[in-house]
């Protein structure tokens, strides 16, 4: 049992290898026991305080936004305290800009005191409200098609701690019916549970990173944080709602569909439409309640130069923290309350997307994200700078972290110090330029013409086509030729040998082997580096770790890079091994591709060709694999699934060894060794 507490405890420590500081108030409550989980009130409990964690965590997410914020990152979370099993608490996390501790700790106190006193607000409730909601509908949807591990941790969760298991058919029609009669001012009743006004049940806790020169509170600044947030006069919350639909369709010329086609290989319909575009049409019954979206288009970061790595690097980050339309980023989560809905522009080395998922229900909202994408994202610079300080804070430490040493290092060496492909590093944020990046979306979004638009799911065939003629067709578009990527892909050639030590308050040593040719991409070649990946990872698994004990997980996997126009197969393996037996693991490395250039085990292949085959036959079961599919074959005019089946089958011990001694052929291999410095040992 974890006592109650009458004065506040304030807990401080540092570590060396922390990259950032955390502040967290946690307000200790004794948890429901698990006999009381029975009843309707604690599923009504439970959903009370999921929606505060939420509207909180949402408060503190909109003012991280506001460049006088003393934190760039905040939540909320009702939960275990710590290790205890008998007592939970409502918790506060900031993640503090650098010297804003105090700060930070003395805002989160303020917040959590302008909550209880007045309460959430009409506005606030009804997005959580629907959020909830709309959530509950999907799980209930798609209630047959649910995964093991789903029923896995309720099962678990029910034996440990009683957690009930109703029926979705249940729950979903009880809360559907209570959860609109649950006023706001029920939920503001529940704040005084939570939310201690005194020191009672209050623990503190500030875990900083630790470097040279750096000023570490006192556990009396920290009490003294607490006692100037209750000594503040505080004014309630305002919330501001854009009250405004996302595109005035007024103003949208509509296009049309001019040609329709049907493959019946791989089950779609192609439609041409009048601005150029292509459109895929892939209607399934995986999930009853999901469709998703891809668009693609040659060209990609290849398109620019030097000047521009640094907005390259943040390109993706910097527009998903961007408005579009009329709305800001934050303006935008507010309007699509109760929505299962999300968009996003990105791009790759090679080409430039936009993504989208929704329900049936939202899909007009799907549509109308990605018609913005194209034509309309907006400058939000709350967000950017906001973004900008995350990234500062993040980069600047990087280097206390061995893992981050160990990433920089690899991508350095495999991509032979192009500087287009290293890493984001600190050094790179003077250059951003958010003006540019936004210009550099137009540049890559302006031709419609040159898309493909991919679309799998549960909708209607008919109901979809006049969507696609308003948001789709409507897209502007060019008579610019379609693009093709600039070749910019630089990898070590040869072999190349990265072996240096790092520093580290507990050792650590970690390899990275990689090994690449060029090859065509095909679906046996593809299906054959995947077989040797998996080989290679049993090999490693059964030698390394559970013959040596030389490391606790290790593995290797194969894949294509096609951000060439000579497709590159790779084969990577890795090994973060124990400090003690390096060499041994080191030598292991070696010595299990070694040997599959000699032998492959056939039992192992047949097991590899099992797990190959049943993989296969859960992913032709998801949206994202025919997205995949259809992607395929539009960009590369590659099947990967018709014939998928007959191709593992046909694997045999010698095509997988034949093919591994082609690849290894090319005499391209790159090792990247970290080891602790203590533990260094001479290069040879």
């Amino acid at each position: 049992a974890v006592p109650d507490i009458k004065e506040a405890i304030y807990i401080f420590e540092k570590d060396k290898e922390q990259q950032m500081s955390q502040v967290a108030i946690m307000m200790k409550h004794d948890a429901v026991a698990p006999e009381e989980k029975t009843t309707l009130a604690y599923l009504i409990q439970d959903y009370e305080v999921s929606v505060i964690s939420q509207m909180i965590g949402q408060r503190l997410a909109e003012m991280a936004q506001e460049e006088s914020c003393p934190f760039f990152q905040g939540m909320a979370d009702d939960g275990q305290y710590l290790l205890s099993k008998t007592k939970d608490c409502f918790e506060l996390v900031g993640y503090p800009k650098e010297g804003k501790d105090m700060e930070t700790l003395q805002t989160l106190y303020r917040e959590a005191r302008r909550v209880l006193e007045y309460g959430f607000t009409a506005t606030e409730y009804a997005r959580a409200q629907a959020d909830y909601l709309s959530g509950l509908e999907k799980a209930y949807t798609n209630r047959d098609k649910r995964k093991n591990a789903e029923f896995g941790n309720a099962y678990r969760d029910h034996f440990l701690t009683n957690e009930p298991i109703p029926p979705l058919e249940e729950l979903f029609s009880t809360m559907q019916m209570l959860v609109p009669n649950i006023p706001v001012e029920a939920i503001n009743q529940m704040l005084p549970d939570l939310i201690s006004k005194t020191d009672s049940n209050l623990v503190v806790m500030i875990l900083a990173q630790e470097k040279e020169g750096k000023n570490y509170p006192t556990e009396q600044q920290m009490a003294a944080a607490v006692a100037a947030a209750r000594a503040e006069t505080i004014e309630a919350y305002v919330d501001n709602v854009k009250d405004e639909p996302l595109v005035d369709v007024s103003k949208i010329k509509k296009g049309k569909i001019k040609k329709e086609t049907e493959n019946k290989v791989l089950g779609y319909k192609e439609l041409t439409l009048s601005n150029g575009a292509t459109v895929i049409l892939k209607k399934t019954d995986f999930k009853d309640d999901e469709v998703q979206m891809q668009a693609f288009a040659k060209g990609g970061k290849s398109k620019y130069g030097e000047a521009d790595y640094a907005n390259l690097k943040v390109f993706d980050q910097v527009i998903g923290y961007s408005g579009i339309g009329n709305f800001s980023s934050t303006e935008l989560t507010k309007a699509l309350a109760g929505k299962e809905v999300n968009a996003d522009a990105t791009m790759g080395n090679t080409r430039q997307y936009v993504t989208a998922h929704s329900t049936p229900k939202d899909l007009e909202t799907m549509f109308q994200m990605q018609y913005l994408y194209f034509t309309a994202i907006n400058k939000d610079e709350k967000q950017f700078q906001n973004l900008m300080t995350t990234l500062d804070m993040a980069l600047k430490n990087k280097a206390l972290s061995p893992d981050a040493v160990f990433s920089d290092s690899l991508t350095n060496t495999l991509y032979a110090h192009n500087a287009r492909f290293a890493n984001l590093d600190v050094k790179d944020l003077p250059a951003v330029n958010y003006d540019r990046i936004l210009l550099i979306a137009k540049e890559r979004f302006q031709n419609a013409g040159q898309f493909t638009f991919v679309f799998t799911g549960n909708f209607d065939e008919q109901a979809i086509r006049p969507l696609i003629e308003q948001y789709v067709a409507s897209l502007p578009a060019t008579k610019q030729k379609a693009e093709d990527f600039n070749e910019i892909m630089t990898l070590a050639k040869g072999e190349v040998l990265n072996r240096f030590t790092v520093k580290t308050e507990s050792p650590k040593a970690t390899a990275v082997e990689v090994w690449y040719a060029d090859m065509p991409y095909t679906l046996e070649n593809e299906v054959k580096l995947d077989a040797v990946g998996q080989l290679l990872s049993m090999i490693y698994l059964k030698t390394i770790r559970e013959e040596e004990s030389a490391a606790y997980s290790c593995g290797a996997q194969g894949y294509f890079n096609l951000s060439s126009h000579q497709p590159k197969a790779m084969l990577q393996a890795y090994c973060p091994m124990n400090p003690d037996k390096q060499e041994l693991a080191i030598r292991l490395l070696h010595e299990g591709i070694d040997g599959m250039t000699k032998e492959v085990n056939a039992d192992e292949l047949s097991k590899v060709k099992e797990t190959m085959l049943k993989q296969y036959d859960i992913n032709v079961k998801r949206n994202g694999y025919w997205i995949n599919i259809l992607t395929s074959w539009k960009d590369y005019g590659l099947d990967f699934y018709t014939d998928y089946r007959r191709t593992v089958e046909a694997l045999t011990v010698n095509s997988v060894r034949d093919f591994l001694n082609t690849l290894l052929k090319s005499g391209n291999h790159t090792e990247v060794i970290m080891l602790p410095e203590a533990e260094a040992q001479p290069q040879e």
